[in-house]
């Protein structure tokens, strides 16, 4: 291994954690076990969210191990240069469409949108496994007017369209093979084009998304519940704002780039000295 050559070199070294790594992959007996001695061998272990750093304590890895370090997003790039659009409500998930995201909880949780605001808009940018599944149930349904399933999209366009919501939203799960999301990239990007975020209390998006401030929170699988969150701001074009607002101003603290720099900095120096 090469934990192994670096040892015998005298050179330390750190291991970054993200979801799949602690959740998915540590069903793996074999693996869960030589994860946490090659943690426990390192200079540290750097986490996305409090949350991860909880699973790797959990599973073994020494508690003064651990580090938080935020992934960073230049809030000075990712930012609204249009206004908000008018009209109805558009509300937008941005991510691959695998179970872990809840693509499907979404969108079931929009049909149930439609029948109070039956002008809502519901856009998919990403590809993955679930576009099919999602194409039938809009096609059963007779969807095709309020759903737009994008497809993947290269950043900048992706970002491009996303200002052209209102709302998004994301049910993160725990997947049926135990994956989870980490920090959880895509709904702290939105938050930076002031946009509120309606999501799940899931891995470490409560971290960034501060519940009844930034954004509205439910709990995974509750379908119901992400419906009548996203009702709530469809109603309510000033709370919209103001979660919009606070949500930017939230994520540009909490992953700004340079705090992010000057800690593992900080870090590689300690180890270095």
């Amino acid at each position: 291994m090469a934990s192994d050559l670096l040892h015998r070199l005298g050179k330390p070294y750190f291991i970054a954690v993200h979801g799949f790594d602690i959740t998915r992959e540590f069903r793996d007996p074999w693996y869960a076990s030589e994860f946490v001695k090659l943690a426990n061998s390192s200079a540290g272990v750097i986490c996305a969210s409090h949350h991860t750093q909880n699973l790797c304590r959990t599973a073994g890895v020494n508690k003064d191990r651990c580090l938080v370090v935020r992934l960073p997003l230049d809030g000075s790039r990712l930012k609204r240069n249009t206004p908000l659009p008018e009209g109805p409500v558009r509300y937008v998930h941005l991510g691959r469409l695998v179970q872990k995201k809840g693509p499907l909880q979404t969108l079931m949780a929009f049909h149930s949108v439609l029948q109070t605001h039956s002008d809502a808009r519901l856009t998919f940018i990403g590809e993955g496994p679930l576009k099919g599944p999602l194409n039938d149930y809009v096609q059963a349904h007779k969807l095709g007017a309020s759903v737009n399933l994008l497809g993947a999209m290269n950043q900048a366009d992706a970002l491009a369209e996303l200002e052209q919501h209102h709302v998004f939203c994301q049910h993160s799960v725990t997947g049926m093979d135990g994956d989870q999301e980490g920090f959880a990239l895509s709904p702290a990007e939105a938050a930076l084009f002031e946009m509120p975020v309606v999501s799940t209390w899931h891995n470490g998006i409560p971290e960034h998304v501060e519940h009844g401030e930034t954004g509205l929170l439910v709990k995974e699988w509750d379908i119901e519940g992400m419906a009548q969150a996203m009702i709530r701001l469809a109603t309510d074009d000033q709370l919209r704002s103001k979660m919009g607002r606070a949500g930017r101003q939230r994520v540009m603290k909490l992953c700004d780039p340079q705090t992010r720099l000057d800690t593992l900095s900080q870090q590689l120096n300690s180890v270095i000295a």
